[in-house]
């Protein structure tokens, strides 16, 4: 988990506006995305999924399943 919040940390100024909406909800909210569908966090961080898929993958994972895994 540590690794992934370090990658987004570390990333973060590099990040566009949809993204950093993303990595600001999962910094403040980690424990909570194990349950959450790709759906659901689109909705929470008032982007489109593709955000979502286009975000795990910036961070070297093969889409929003693994990001889920790796917190």
């Amino acid at each position: 988990m540590e690794s992934v919040l370090l990658k987004i940390n570390d990333l973060y100024p590099t990040m566009g506006y949809g993204e950093k909406k993303i990595a600001d909800w999962i910094i403040h909210n980690y424990q909570e995305i194990i349950g959450l569908s790709i759906n659901e966090l689109a909705a929470k961080c008032e982007c489109g999924e593709a955000t979502i898929v286009r975000f795990s993958r910036r961070l070297g994972l093969s889409g929003y399943q693994e990001l889920k895994l790796k917190i």
